[in-house]
């Protein structure tokens, strides 16, 4: 039900604002940013009053640009009370600027300043561009007018999802669906005026707006919004405004962590009682290192955009297990036949927001006939209705017919000292449709890591079926918008870098033979070159023995299929074959391969 303060959560943002006016709402690094309670309760109620000046009606779609700290967080707030407003991150590039603007049709775009990117973008569609004045008000930049819009009084804000695995949908956040989410947060977590939330996560994306900035200060609460990226920073905001909680993803979480271990000073200042992390699965490592250094525990929890970021949730001193993520919060969730998890409830949407010459097919196949949302992940549920995720449907690596959930090869790669993070995603392979490949970062202060010795230790550890084929190194793992690791873009630059690969022919003989016998093990009709891995061109466990066995035989001397995992290109191969043998060996071996190599080209 809307009152005269707008939608329940702007009601219980006013009502708090009358008893408590003097008190913080949204705190940043910087004090003169603070803003108050019954400054941004009165903010509402002007911009609400102001929007027929602006040329735009209730409920009207605009596009905001969204940056960090408390001033972004008050805009989303004044304007999501009165609009639909769909948030633009300011690191967005201009064709996905573009591309937003096409989709969403705004009435008007609200850009932080006349030369940033997103008034840009404005300017090129001919939309109606407002911008930022004094006392947080807008003016329009020229004279205001009326543009014909999609709107709908019922929506709050239209969020993209976050395309990490598929193309983004816009997603409507109802009013009536926030005001659930936040009962909900704050019945979970036992949220209160007392509580200060820490946000170190982007408000434009549903983690960061439903969980980390709408439901703290529906509870009566205040918000903490660091002005810069980085866990220093956002330690220093916590420590220094007293937060009580966080909500974060594993990635910033982790950042924290090791910013807390680098400034001891800062961290004992932490009166944290919990940490949320979310968004994507959390590493069992990472949630020691975050409990270790923050001297609070982490909980895990399953949200996503459809859902208004809370569907399952691990709650406070309750026993945890690591890959389940509690049980159901304020929803419905099922499983299906075929192992993907449905939901539905009054946080859930129940259709997608329409996309102007947007098709429906995709957005229809996401509902079932009974009103459940497909949510594209795979998993299980216990006895006790706690929830665990297998993986995203979408991102199984299906290699010969055994199907393999990234995630917890990620888990046993992590297990490797070496290994600081690692994101696994399928590649094509000529015979077993997909192999698993693994971007590594490697642990700071270490030697650079050989590829082959850590698939080696997984293999030991985890066996084969967590084994990946291929492990390439990265200085830094592709990450979207939210923070959320990217596999559909650490597999474009893997598969952009080895298109990009110039061909590298076999050098002497023993690495001609090396290249036609794991050709023919591998079923390739040609040599490998020396720098292509064995088990990308179509080698596997089987093929490694078959190949093991053939060069033993043609060399004369024991060659074991732990080799090939050590060694698995032609170069490394020869080079390994070569030191084992010694000097005085070296030379048998080159020319036991010349006249091989020899005989097999007549």
């Amino acid at each position: 039900m809307v009152g005269a303060d707008g939608p329940a959560w702007c009601a219980a943002i006013a009502a708090q604002a009358r008893l408590t006016p003097t008190a913080p709402a949204l705190i940043g690094l910087d004090p003169r940013a603070e803003i108050g309670l019954a400054a941004l309760s009165d903010r509402m109620t002007r911009t609400r009053a102001a929007l027929a000046g602006l040329g735009l009606a209730p409920g009207q779609r605009v596009i905001l640009e969204v940056g960090r700290g408390p001033e972004a967080a008050a805009a989303l707030v004044t304007l999501g009370a009165c609009l639909a407003v769909a948030p633009a991150a300011a690191t967005l590039g201009p064709d996905m600027l573009d591309d937003l603007l096409a989709r969403v049709r705004p009435g008007a775009v609200f850009a932080a300043a006349p030369d940033s990117a997103v008034a840009a973008a404005a300017r090129r569609a001919g939309c109606p561009l407002i911008l930022p004045a004094p006392a947080g008000d807008w003016r329009a930049d020229g004279p205001a007018r009326a543009t014909p819009a999609q709107w709908d009084t019922a929506v709050a804000f239209l969020l993209p999802t976050s395309g990490t695995t598929g193309t983004p949908k816009l997603v409507p956040l109802r009013h009536t669906a926030l005001d659930h989410v936040a009962a909900q947060v704050r019945g979970c977590f036992g949220l209160g005026p007392d509580d200060r939330a820490l946000t170190p996560i982007t408000l434009s994306h549903v983690n960061g707006l439903s969980i980390g900035l709408i439901a703290p200060l529906a509870a009566g609460g205040a918000v903490l919004l660091p002005e810069t990226a980085g866990g220093e920073a956002a330690l220093a905001l916590a420590a220094g405004a007293g937060a009580t909680w966080a909500t974060t993803v594993p990635t910033v979480l982790h950042d924290l962590a090791l910013a807390a271990r680098a400034r001891p000073d800062l961290a004992r200042g932490l009166r944290l009682r919990f940490l949320r992390s979310a968004s994507a699965p959390l590493p069992a490592a990472t949630r020691r290192l975050a409990e270790a250094a923050l001297g609070a525990e982490v909980l895990e929890g399953y949200g996503m955009t459809e859902a208004a970021s809370f569907i399952a949730q691990q709650r406070p001193g309750a026993a945890r297990r690591d890959g389940w993520v509690g049980p159901a919060a304020g929803v419905e969730i099922a499983i299906a036949e075929d192992g993907e998890v449905l939901l539905r409830g009054p946080g859930v949407i129940t259709a997608y927001a329409s996309i102007p010459e947007a098709g429906s097919g995709a957005e229809a196949s996401s509902f079932t006939a009974g009103g459940w949302l497909r949510t594209g992940d795979l998993g299980e549920l216990d006895a006790a209705g706690n929830l665990r995720l297998v993986a995203r449907r979408s991102e199984i690596i299906n290699r010969g017919g055994e199907n393999i959930a990234p995630h917890a090869m990620e888990e046993a790669l992590r297990a490797v000292a070496a290994v600081a993070a690692a994101l696994v995603f399928g590649v094509p392979h000529p015979t077993l449709g997909e192999v698993a490949v693994a971007m590594v970062r490697p642990a700071p202060d270490a030697p650079a890591p050989d590829p082959a010795r850590i698939r080696l230790d997984v293999a030991t550890r985890a066996g084969p079926g967590l084994t990946p084929d291929c492990v390439v190194l990265a200085d830094l793992l592709p990450v979207g918008g939210t923070g959320k690791p990217d596999r559909r873009a650490a597999r474009a630059r893997y598969l952009s870098d080895a298109a990009a690969r110039p061909v590298d022919p076999p050098q002497g003989a023993l690495e001609l033979l090396l290249a036609d016998v794991l050709a023919e093990a591998s079923g390739r009709p040609r040599p490998l070159d020396r720098t292509t891995d064995f088990f990308l061109a179509g080698g596997d466990s089987l093929a490694a023995v078959r190949a093991a066995a053939t060069l033993g035989r043609l060399l004369g001397q024991p060659v074991e299929p732990e080799a090939l995992f050590l060694a698995p290109t032609v170069a490394a191969l020869a080079a390994r074959l070569a030191a084992a043998g010694g000097g005085g060996m070296v030379g048998l071996i080159d020319d036991v391969a010349t006249a091989l190599a020899g005989g097999r080209a007549r």
